[in-house]
């Protein structure tokens, strides 16, 4: 049932982000879904995805994925090639929730990704705890030179805005800048 899932998630997120880009194209939005392990382990994951950014209009470039590093390293070569497969085509990856699974230096020498999300439980540490706030840096030195992007997830609290931005995190993400919301509520903020 998570294969048939992943795929109404992929349809519908990609077709809201076409719609977004019809209704505001001088805005243009990128979309972030996360995968399964399931998914990546379907050696037809690649081509399905291609049909649906096809149907739905929807330009690879503006398409994250969001994996974990467990999904991609845990799954035999079908994930990597998958994913390999798919930015060929434009998309991005991103590796979610990194630095709670096997965070290797050895994934970052064999898998190319273009973002990193540092996990909420390193940022909503930082503020009092130093050898977190040392991680969060860390990482973000070490994904930046390796040529990935940075999230920092879960900010919740100014301080950790800020923490995060001295630490060098490109974006942020969390409740202190809002909450989920509809389609329909993002069209109407643009």
């Amino acid at each position: 049932l998570i294969i048939e899932i992943g795929n109404w998630v992929l349809e519908t997120a990609c077709g809201a982000q076409s719609a977004w880009t019809r209704a505001k194209p001088e805005h243009p939005m990128t979309v972030s879904i996360n995968v399964s392990a399931k998914q990546l382990m379907d050696p037809d994951f690649a081509d399905r995805v291609a049909v649906i950014l096809a149907d739905q209009g929807t330009n690879p470039e503006s398409v994250i994925l969001e994996v974990t590093e467990s999904a991609v390293f845990d799954g035999g070569p079908a994930p990597k090639a998958n994913l390999k497969r798919l930015q060929t085509l434009g998309m991005r990856v991103s590796l979610d929730d990194f630095g709670t699974g096997y965070s290797t230096l050895t994934h970052l020498r064999t898998f190319t990704t273009n973002n990193v999300k540092i996990d909420q439980q390193f940022i909503s540490d930082m503020a009092n705890d130093r050898v977190a706030a040392v991680i969060v840096t860390s990482i973000t030195n070490l994904a930046q030179s390796l040529g990935a992007s940075v999230t920092a997830e879960g900010i919740e609290t100014e301080l950790q805005q800020a923490l995060v931005i001295a630490a060098g995190a490109d974006y942020s993400q969390g409740f202190l800048f809002g909450r989920a919301m509809s389609v329909e509520a993002i069209l109407a903020l643009l």
